[in-house]
């Protein structure tokens, strides 16, 4: 019996020999078809310590988290006691290092934190301390993760990751350390690391114009850098120039077809735009390089939304939204921290009127990144709501009044908060002096334009707010001035000028949805026709599809 055993265990040996060779080529289900079939055998501790991580490892690869989770933690408990260590197989750094990772699969962080905390610091690498910076910024423990990327920068000085981790958690350019450039050659990172850090901090502390600035100086040194270019796309985003972040993220997009990164704020740039067509081509090209990426299903998710405004229903617009909701939660699975997920699924929401659980989403966004456009949706779910209570009201005026102390010197906030302002009794003079306010800032801000028109046509000052938008009808929003021109023409029972302004509008920019879909009203008004609701609905349920693919 004992010369059976002592075969029997050096022939497991040989079998986990051999399971290891197949996972270093990389054959990790044929590991998990054969280690499962060994998991009760007779084996001693040293074999069976490598048979319960090798299948824990291909359990992972394979997305079984947490009974990964299992094995990887009857592997630990082989390893901890002393007299138990083995100088052959896995050590109990890289044991935890792999257990924290599949805890953050299943978003643990709390307990991935402290199994990557029980590892000594002297032994933890830089991929550790990144891995753990990333589960404390989860967890929001700023100051141990910004120690964390410390870290990583002490051994690796080129860490970007660690870098903008530092910076967007509110470091300093003077907490990173910086390595000296050797020369002036764009071949050495030094050389350009200074101003791209730089930018990263401006565009923390929300200093867009300053960021774009040494992200130019960047592109300069790298003219073919995509990511730098797309660095600048999404800055020119969050400032408010949307015609200026179509180009760039263009351009970057062209550079590099198949990256994901950003893509997502891009979808919102182009459905900003309204730009139907270019959206469904960028959709179905991220679906088909990234479905595993919450960037691809966002934008899928941006496609439905711009649906829900050209339905010819009612119906239609609520089952592109629901249908929507389902890529959204999609892309939040993937990553649930995404904000442009988080965005899109609080506007497709608003489309259903699931007006509290919108703005949940909305208020996510607003305390983990404080972009404008976060606050801007915030608040219009509040007054999207119908009949608008003073709670809704007062909420409105609280989340523009906190994004007018975030960006002190920028207009956009001053409209938001006029925009709350006009919804209340006797609020209208505020309202106006806020957008007038805003015009003296940026006098190319259309929104505080088109809010002064809005005040005016509700006193029936229709030949001033006439003569208003006329005065600026030659700015980059010419087609969104000509369409405001349009409805007041129609308060004024003319259809026949609304026309008119419609069909300029569209001449100015052919993918104005408002502006077609005008157009199609005033014919039929000057025609004598009605809509159709019931065919409507009819051509609605024929074009409904099961897949993102079919949806176009």
């Amino acid at each position: 019996d004992g010369f059976s055993d002592f075969f029997e265990l050096r022939a497991m040996g040989e079998l986990v020999a051999q399971l290891q060779r197949m996972a270093d080529l990389g054959l990790h289900s044929s590991v998990k078809a054969l280690a499962e079939h060994y998991l009760g055998a007779k084996m001693d501790e040293t074999s069976r310590l490598n048979l319960h991580f090798l299948f824990a490892e291909s359990l992972y690869e394979d997305g079984q988290y947490q009974r990964a989770e299992h094995y990887y933690r009857l592997s630990l408990q082989a390893c901890l006691p002393p007299s138990k260590q083995q100088t052959q197989g896995p050590s109990p750094v890289r044991i935890k290092t792999q257990l924290a990772r599949c805890l953050k699969q299943r978003h643990e962080y709390g307990e991935a934190v402290s199994v990557l905390k029980a590892i000594l610091p002297a032994d933890r690498s830089p991929a550790i301390n990144m891995l753990l910076a990333s589960l404390l910024v989860q967890t929001r423990s700023t100051a141990e993760a910004i120690a964390a990327y410390k870290d990583v920068l002490k051994v690796a000085p080129l860490a970007l990751d660690a870098i903008s981790g530092i910076l967007e958690l509110g470091g300093q350019v003077r907490d990173v350390p910086l390595p000296k450039a050797k020369s002036t050659d764009a071949i050495d990172p030094a050389s350009w690391l200074g101003n791209a850090t730089a930018a990263m901090a401006h565009a923390a502390a929300l200093e867009f114009k300053d960021a774009q600035q040494r992200w130019g100086q960047v592109s300069r040194v790298l003219p073919e850098s995509a990511a730098a270019i797309r660095a600048q796309a999404v800055l020119e985003w969050h400032a408010g120039a949307v015609h200026a972040s179509r180009s760039l993220f263009a351009r970057a997009h062209t550079l590099d077809r198949f990256c994901l990164d950003n893509m997502d704020t891009y979808a919102h740039v182009l459905m900003a735009c309204g730009a139907e067509q270019e959206l469904s081509r960028l959709s179905l090209e991220l679906l088909e390089c990234g479905r595993g990426r919450a960037e691809a299903w966002a934008a899928v998710a941006r496609m439905s939304l711009l649906h829900c405004a050209t339905a010819s229903s009612q119906s239609g617009s609520r089952f592109h939204a629901r249908r929507g909701l389902t890529f959204a939660e999609k892309a939040l699975e993937l990553d649930a921290r995404s904000p442009e997920a988080l965005l899109v699924r609080g506007s497709l929401l608003v489309k259903v009127e699931k007006y509290r659980q919108a703005a949940v989403d909305f208020r996510a966004v607003c305390a983990n990144t404080r972009q404008f456009v976060a606050y801007e949706e915030l608040v219009k779910c509040y007054l999207e709501e119908k009949p608008v209570s003073q709670q809704r009201l007062n909420d409105a005026l609280a989340a523009a009044q906190e994004i007018n102390k975030i960006l002190p010197r920028s207009a956009r906030p001053h409209v938001l908060l006029a925009q709350a302002c006009a919804k209340c009794r006797d609020g209208a003079g505020k309202a106006r002096k806020l957008y007038e306010g805003a015009l003296k800032r940026d006098a190319t801000n259309v929104q505080a334009l088109l809010g002064l028109a809005e005040l005016d046509v509700d006193e029936k000052k229709y030949d001033v707010a006439v003569s208003r938008l006329k005065e600026s009808v030659g700015s980059p929003w010419a087609d969104v001035i000509h369409c405001k021109l349009a409805e007041i023409a129609l308060a004024m029972s003319n259809p026949s000028l609304a026309l008119e302004h419609y069909t300029a509008a569209q001449a100015f920019n052919e993918e104005n949805l408002v502006a077609r879909e005008g157009l199609a009203r005033c014919n039929k008004a000057i025609a004598g026709g009605a809509t159709d609701e019931g065919e409507a609905d009819d051509a609605e349920e024929a074009n409904r599809s099961a897949t993102p693919e079919d949806m176009w």
